[in-house]
């Protein structure tokens, strides 16, 4: 009840004073939980049918004066729950920001750039205009995907350039211009961008429970992890998942991993869907209040492609409720599968 009076409240507060958007407002999600400035740009381009383009806004996104945020071409923008944006931020292409992170002002995230290497000999805005013109039918031309992991802080002015990740808990200095990858909890500052410490050492270990503070590092994404929000949920016996949530725990070459949790709404039939590593493990049906489900990774597999960089050499699980609906997490552990196991 609470939840919906709040969106109502928020509807009541912004209406009439809804951001500026250029293309598809169809296309456009989650707009109406947000606090957005009017004087706010919320974009589709380019402006063609064909572009499959959308953005996605988690609960409580604050956006501020004079920000731009624009999906680009095939790309589309992801921004999670509770995410801010000071004056002048500049979002463009296919992007992906978790929840709770924190943007300064004038900072510049972008999946792609000018265009001037193709047809040197032209104008550079003559090859920017047949970039975006093919943009919409050709996705190899959407540029490289930006991903911030949820609770980042980027300071004043900060870019940040294509294919760049960003891990959980990083925190990205002033003028930062940030051209390569960086880990979870690391502080990086310059030109380009470099190591100039840590908020904390990121080490997944084997065993993380949700009762106990060193372990909220590694409940990675998808959780309700707000102080007044894990209060509630720790009473009902674990912290609170989004419908789709990532764990990382410690490296195993070829890892069982075990979970419990509970269900949000005893009484409802759940179906978690599980995968390691990127490959897809099994799909458990619970209807029971409380679960303990044991998840073996089928066979060792090349995690280039499946798993962010930086989380490589840990065991990286992902839970999918495929009913959409949140459930509780209240521990989970890794260890070697037994010999002769499959």
């Amino acid at each position: 009840m609470k939840s919906i009076l709040r969106r109502i409240l928020r509807r009541l507060v912004h209406a009439g004073r809804r951001p500026r958007a250029i293309t598809h407002p169809e296309r456009i999600h989650g707009l109406d939980l947000s606090m957005t400035d009017e004087s706010a740009c919320i974009a589709v381009w380019p402006e063609s049918d064909q572009s499959q383009s959308g953005l996605w806004f988690g609960e409580g996104v604050c956006i501020c004066k004079d920000v731009e945020i624009a999906a680009v071409g095939p790309g589309s923008i992801h921004i999670g729950d509770h995410a801010s944006f000071q004056e002048r931020c500049q979002i463009y292409g296919d992007i992906q920001i978790g929840a709770h992170c924190i943007f300064a002002r004038n900072i510049l995230v972008i999946s792609t750039v000018h265009h001037f290497r193709e047809n040197p000999a032209w104008l550079i805005s003559d090859q920017d205009r047949g970039f975006l013109a093919e943009m919409a039918t050709r996705p190899e031309r959407a540029g490289h995907r930006v991903v911030i992991e949820e609770d980042c802080w980027l300071g004043w002015g900060c870019t940040v350039m294509p294919g760049v990740y960003i891990g959980r808990g990083a925190v990205i200095g002033a003028n930062c211009v940030v051209t390569r990858d960086v880990a979870p909890y690391e502080i990086h500052g310059g030109v380009p961008n470099s190591r100039i410490g840590t908020r904390l050492t990121f080490a997944p270990p084997s065993k993380i429970s949700a009762f106990d503070d060193d372990s909220l590092p590694y409940f990675y994404r998808g959780f309700r992890q707000r102080r007044v929000d894990l209060s509630r949920s720790l009473a009902r016996g674990g912290i609170e998942a989004m419908g789709k949530a990532v764990l990382v725990l410690a490296y195993e070459a070829q890892p069982k991993v075990r979970i419990r949790g509970k269900q949000s709404n005893p009484g409802e039939s759940i179906e978690l869907r599980i995968g390691i590593n990127g490959q897809y493990c099994a799909t458990h049906t619970i209807d029971a209040e409380s679960f303990e489900i044991s998840v073996e990774m089928p066979a060792a597999i090349n995690q280039s492609l499946l798993v962010p960089p930086a989380l490589q050499g840990s065991t990286y699980v992902e839970i999918q409720n495929m009913n959409g609906n949140s459930f509780l997490i209240a521990g989970a552990d890794v260890s070697p599968q037994a010999k002769g196991s499959p």
